[in-house]
């Protein structure tokens, strides 16, 4: 998996997931591991 991959996977399971719950909160929780901390994918995480 690289990082284009990881954004795909937070866009359209993550962040659908997320929003079948209004109003609840959320802490997502990083493991750095590579693909997770490219600066590409941190934006797709400021949900």
């Amino acid at each position: 998996m690289n990082s284009v991959d990881y954004q795909d996977v937070l866009r359209h399971h993550l962040v659908p997931y997320f929003q079948r719950f209004p109003g609840v909160s959320f802490t997502f929780q990083q493991d750095n591991a590579t693909i997770h901390v490219i600066n590409r994918s941190g934006s797709c995480t400021d949900y």
